[in-house]
């Protein structure tokens, strides 16, 4: 019975990202320095997921429905400025060459968190960042 709650939360957090990944196109840089690493929430519903951002690409993963891992390929980033937080949406492409977008804020004020747009009440937080990955500034 656990079980299939964990994999229907999986199930949901890949929906809701899916949802929240609709709209505008994406640019050709890569990922900003500040938001490369593994980034997790201390949510309960989320409690065994984690998002994880490289130059070129994003990692959904759910250890707890069958170790998860849905790897994509970052085709832009477009980020804006918005008071004291940037709004940020990735597009990348899955294995199958489906596009999709990834929407949320990132607010260095709070301590470097992010919140998916769809999800706002949820904060993530970086917990190991990824070394050696060139990229340019959120703010650049």
């Amino acid at each position: 019975m656990t079980f299939r709650i964990m994999k229907i939360a999986g199930i949901l957090l890949t929906l809701a990202i899916s949802v929240s990944l609709l709209g505008c196109p994406g640019g050709s840089e890569g990922i900003p320095t500040e938001l490369i690493g593994v980034w997790k929430t201390s949510a309960p519903k989320y409690k065994n997921c984690s998002i994880e951002l490289t130059r070129n690409y994003i990692v959904f993963t759910n250890s707890l429905v069958a170790a998860y891992v849905d790897t994509n390929f970052v085709l832009g980033i477009k980020r804006t400025h918005e008071r004291r937080r940037f709004s940020c949406t990735i597009l990348y492409e899955n294995i199958h060459g489906q596009r999709y977008q990834f929407s949320f804020y990132y607010a260095p004020a709070e301590g470097g968190a992010i919140r998916l747009k769809n999800q706002i009440d949820v904060e993530w937080r970086k917990v190991k960042p990824i070394t050696g990955q060139p990229s340019t500034p959120v703010s650049g």
